[in-house]
């Protein structure tokens, strides 16, 4: 495993920890194995808020009206003991909507293992979303059945369009 891919587990498995210990209200613990106790968190409309105590109280607010935090992480970059990229919030609302945040993560390796020293986040404007705006149509669901051939079970077509196309 290269040096990228072993920082890119272990940041994700950080950021399932982050969505776990969200949802169970655990924010203290949450913040403290996830950021540098200097971080630096800050958005649009919102200073710069810089290390745990403010950060946490950050967090505790938001999980007043906040159910859940999905976390969807692009590739990272790794420079040495630095690593950088983008990740998706899906924030789910106590009204059940549905809030999307862009961020821009800034980890440092210390000690052995990785943690947020900067978290830039924006939520997308005109993105509150309801979940059943994540759910397809029945019109989309006919459209993206597999067509059948006649007589053949969907597996048996499908390796049959499979020897059409070698």
């Amino acid at each position: 495993m290269s040096g990228v891919e072993a920082v890119s587990q272990r940041v994700a498995s950080k950021c399932r920890q982050f969505e776990s210990r969200f949802r169970a209200k655990r924010i203290p613990a949450m913040v403290r194995d996830f950021y540098l106790p200097d971080a630096v968190m800050e958005g649009r409309d919102l200073p710069a808020q810089v290390g745990h105590k403010a950060i946490t109280r950050i967090f505790t607010e938001a999980r007043s009206a906040c159910c859940r935090i999905d976390i969807e992480l692009d590739a990272l970059t790794v420079v040495g003991k630095v690593a950088f990229g983008n990740i998706t919030n899906r924030n789910t609302l106590t009204s059940g909507e549905i809030e999307i945040h862009r961020v821009l993560m800034i980890w440092q390796e210390v000690d052995g293992d990785w943690f947020v020293s900067r978290d830039f986040f924006f939520a997308e404007q005109d993105l509150l979303l309801t979940e059943l705006e994540f759910a397809p149509s029945i019109d989309e669901i006919d459209t993206m059945r597999i067509p059948r051939r006649r007589g053949m079970r969907p597996q048996a077509a499908a390796r049959g369009r499979r020897r059409v196309d070698s």
